[in-house]
């Protein structure tokens, strides 16, 4: 196990924080190990509808300079529970409410350099609306079958570990019912 010797704040803002540790993994060798926390984190959503299809959001990612597809991921206001930031944020990205919300788990989201944690809800018995989005948001909602999004991994097309993970506990939670 890794022994923390000292903690040094780096960088702050509203959505990060990044700390650089000094460490000693064990037999006296010593060294550094850097990683970020980020202030908001939220839930990932899965919006299912009745034929068996999810909402995708089509997004520009500024660190990779690319669009990417991924769930609906959110971020918490502060003091405000899991569950009540995924049915806001689930409304605010896409225009979806849900009748009915079963919560999937948790999942780190990078934890070799991340404290981030997420939950992954599920939202059924869909009701469609009108996105809410804020004025940095820029976001396409797609509705792919189980099987098309399958195959949007599978030809690489999907990258985001934020879906897979959640993909995952998906398809064990769907499988089980």
């Amino acid at each position: 196990m890794i022994k923390t010797l000292s903690k040094k704040l780096i960088y702050k803002n509203h959505w990060i924080t990044v700390w650089e540790d000094k460490v000693d993994f064990g037999k006296n060798n010593k060294g550094m190990y850097s990683y970020m926390e980020r202030n908001d984190a939220g839930p990932i959503m899965i919006a299912l509808t009745k034929d068996n299809k999810v909402a995708l959001l089509k997004e520009w990612r500024y660190p990779i300079k690319k669009y990417s597809l991924g769930f609906p991921v959110g971020g918490r206001e502060k003091n405000e529970s899991w569950s009540s930031a995924a049915k806001r944020e689930l409304k605010e990205e896409t225009g979806i409410s849900a009748r009915k919300w079963t919560n999937l788990g948790k999942i780190y989201i990078d934890p070799g350099v991340s404290t981030q944690y997420s939950y992954v809800y599920l939202a059924e018995d869909l009701i469609f609306g009108v996105q809410e989005l804020e004025h940095s948001e820029n976001l396409t909602v797609k509705f792919v079958s189980l099987v098309e999004l399958e195959k949007l991994i599978l030809k690489s097309a999907i990258k985001s570990n934020w879906l897979l993970a959640s993909y995952a506990k998906l398809s064990v939670y769907l499988n089980s019912r």
